[in-house]
């Protein structure tokens, strides 16, 4: 495998090829990988694009209104 020739790349590089042996085998992948806080994460800034959308909606709304 070809690595990257700039330095900051190649620790970079190492570090994510070398995680995994780090890994405690004993660990699931949920454990490790928490995609519960992706998903609530993602949850939670579709509630607040939701709130930015009505708010931007409402506003308009009462500035074409009046």
């Amino acid at each position: 495998m070809h690595t990257p020739s700039l330095p900051f790349f190649q620790s970079r590089y190492k570090s994510i090829i070398h995680r995994d042996a780090t890994q405690d085998p004993g660990e699931g992948y949920f454990d490790t990988h928490q995609v519960g806080a992706i998903v609530r994460g993602l949850f939670l800034s579709s509630i607040l694009w939701g709130l930015i959308a009505i708010t931007v909606y409402t506003v308009y709304n009462m500035i074409v209104t009046h």
